[in-house]
């Protein structure tokens, strides 16, 4: 709950309060990494930055895609430094347009 509610606030100074909470947790896996992981990509789309997880997905003209990404090659080992899955399989999970970089070059 008290995720869901920093997840939602439009205060950016609480929830960079709570994302410093957050981090604190991730060797313990308590809460989901996953949870750390949306909680910064949200920060970062409310200040207009590039995403660094993935975990934000906009939708336009019923297309879901992912907002900007920081670094796209190297998303997938960040991703996987917290515990989360390669970013092309949460694209599939969630119906997302996209294309790894891995992917691309083939």
């Amino acid at each position: 709950m008290a995720w869901a509610i920093a997840q939602h606030s439009q205060d950016i100074h609480f929830q960079r309060k709570c994302l410093k909470l957050l981090e604190k947790t991730l060797a313990t896996n308590e809460p989901e990494p996953v949870l750390y992981a949306e909680l910064y990509d949200r920060i970062c789309r409310n200040t207009n930055h590039k995403q660094k997880f993935g975990q934000a997905i906009i939708e336009k003209n019923g297309v879901k895609k992912f907002y900007p990404i920081e670094n796209k090659p190297g998303v997938d080992a960040r991703r996987a430094s917290i515990g989360l899955v390669p970013l092309q399989v949460y694209a599939n999970e969630n119906h997302v347009e996209y294309k790894s970089e891995k992917s691309s070059r083939m």
